[in-house]
C-alpha cells in the first residue's frame, strides 16, 4: 500500500503502567517520532525485503530508545 511506516520511541511509559500492574499515576514521559520509513513497491517485495525493512525499523526504534534512555 505504500503507507509510510513511522518508528516512535517511548521511555518512562513502564513507569506509569507496569506490565500486569494497574496505573501507577501520572509520570514523565519521554517520545521520539522518526523519520518515516517509505515501503517497497509491491513489485519490489518480497519476503527478504520485508525482512530487511523490519530489521530496518527495528534498529532505528532501539536506536532511538538507547537515545532516550541516555538523557535520563
Amino acid at each position: 500500500m505504500q503507507v509510510p511506516i513511522v518508528p516512535v520511541a517511548i521511555a518512562g511509559f513502564h513507569d506509569a503502567w507496569p506490565r500486569n500492574r494497574s496505573f501507577q499515576g501520572f509520570k514523565p514521559l519521554k517520545m521520539v517520532i522518526g523519520d518515516p520509513i517509505i515501503p517497497p513497491p509491491e513489485s519490489e517485495a518480497s519476503e527478504q525485503t520485508y525482512e530487511k525493512l523490519t530489521a530496518e525499523l527495528k534498529s532505528r526504534v532501539v536506536r532511538m530508545w538507547e537515545g532516550l534512555r541516555g538523557d535520563q
